[in-house]
């Protein structure tokens, strides 16, 4: 119905029309503008719409970095070689560093000897392992030379292909934890050692309790030699030295004040028996203590 016959059609017909080969020529060209047009438009939303994503990202790595720094923990990231990432603000006060003072720098420059054998030929290889590390005790060396005793913990993360991304680390300052520790086990020991001078001198004071009683017995029924009662008399008085120094040790066993003083050693010689002065038969000028005042507490003399 719509088809042209050639053999009919004449050659004006035939021939292309300059109008409407005009007209398709405009037609195509604004065709081609306009997909031109909307393909700009919409490469250009495109590009805004990734600008906005990098600057999101941007923005939030900022974040991030802010966040990480000013946390209010001592916290680090490493490279794959163990090499310092990121620090945050309380890992360089605890430490004491500056920042461009560790960034780059492999962790066990700040760790004593031993600590950072252990770190390289033990504990890093096992955190590559298994991507997680708890409680690992190292000594680290602060900038002015101190040495801290830390717990670090550790998790490595890696991307969807398994690539290490980065270590991120935190530490614990455990230095005034050992050193309560240390004190503790020291008082633990002195009561130890309490117990046992309760018990000694609880058994010796038994036994020089009935010595003393012996030698009060002999010396009334001694004869009126001055040799012979000046030997008891020495004895008596060692005995009962040996009393007083019982009762310093039951008080330091049970946790009582001794209440030292200051005291000349002239003068704690002289509260000793003189067993030379005995020995050569003088008499001894050493003055007599009753029992009764050895039987309590007495301050231990100080030279």
């Amino acid at each position: 119905m719509f088809s042209i016959r050639l053999e009919d059609a004449s050659p004006s017909t035939a021939a292309l029309d300059p109008t409407a080969l005009a007209l398709a020529t405009a037609g195509s060209t604004f065709l081609i503008l306009f997909l031109a047009l909307a393909a700009s438009l919409v490469d250009r939303r495109l590009a805004l719409a990734n600008a906005r994503e990098v600057s999101a990202a941007q923005e939030s790595h900022m974040r991030f970095a802010t966040l990480y720094r000013r946390t209010p923990l001592p916290l680090h990231a490493l490279n794959e070689k163990g090499c310092i990432e990121q620090v945050s603000d309380v890992w360089l006060e605890v430490l004491g560093y500056d920042l461009e003072e560790v960034m780059g720098r492999p962790l066990t420059d700040f760790m004593s000897e031993p600590s950072a054998r252990r770190r390289m030929e033990v504990d890093w290889p096992a955190l590559l392992a298994s991507q997680e590390l708890r409680g690992a005790e190292y000594q680290f060396v602060t900038k002015d030379g101190r040495i801290l005793n830390c717990l670090l913990s550790a998790h490595v993360e890696r991307d969807a292909e398994g690539r290490f991304l980065q270590a991120l680390c935190g530490l614990m300052d455990i230095t005034a934890w050992r050193q309560t520790e240390l004190q503790l086990r020291q008082s633990q020991k002195l009561e130890a050692v309490g117990q046992l001078t309760g018990g000694i001198a609880h058994d010796f004071n038994n036994l020089l309790s009935a010595v003393l009683a012996s030698l009060n017995s002999l010396e009334k029924r001694l004869p009126k030699d001055p040799k012979l009662r000046q030997l008891i008399n020495t004895a008596i008085q060692g005995a009962e030295r040996g009393a007083s120094l019982t009762q310093r040790m039951l008080a330091f066993s049970r946790r009582q004040d001794l209440h030292p003083n200051a005291s000349t050693f002239r003068n704690w010689f002289m509260r000793w028996p003189t067993c030379c002065s005995a020995r050569s038969g003088q008499p001894s000028r050493s003055r007599r203590h009753s029992r009764s005042e050895y039987l309590r507490p007495e301050p231990m003399p100080i030279s």
